[in-house]
């Protein structure tokens, strides 16, 4: 052993016994990263805060974006489907944007004028059209 290590010809030409295998896990890893991100459907987030209102029903009065087109709310960590009362549209001049003023319903479990953190996802996507899409 010490002899081949000193022999610089015959150490170049001692070849790996496991680089087949190794290529073989390496290209079976590529396939399934590559069928996960295929599959996978993911969304933009929206996080933002959102005011109750409770004189009839409790309510959620909350300012989302014009460009925002909600398909999902995750509210106390539990996704719900949006239950909307009514959407108007706003336009603050002072910073010169306009957004939506929602007002949601059958919200249960909260209190009057409390503030709730709202996580709203838009834009669903595959994860490989995403990662294309925030590199190019």
């Amino acid at each position: 052993m010490e002899n081949l290590f000193q022999n610089k010809q015959a150490f170049l030409r001692k070849k790996p016994k496991n680089l087949f295998l190794v290529s073989i896990m390496f290209i079976f890893l590529l396939l399934v990263i590559l069928v996960i991100s295929l599959n996978v459907e993911v969304y933009d987030h929206y996080l933002t805060r959102g005011y109750v209102n409770c004189s009839e029903d409790c309510r959620i009065i909350v300012a989302i974006p014009t460009n925002i087109d909600i398909q999902k709310i995750k509210f106390n960590n539990k996704y719900i489907k949006p239950n909307i009362l009514s959407k108007t549209i706003e336009i603050d001049e002072k910073n010169v944007i306009s957004y939506y003023l929602y007002n949601f319903a059958n919200t249960y479990g909260l209190e009057d004028k409390e503030i709730v953190e709202l996580n709203f996802c838009y834009n669903k996507q595959r994860l490989l059209k995403k990662i294309i899409n925030s590199v190019f």
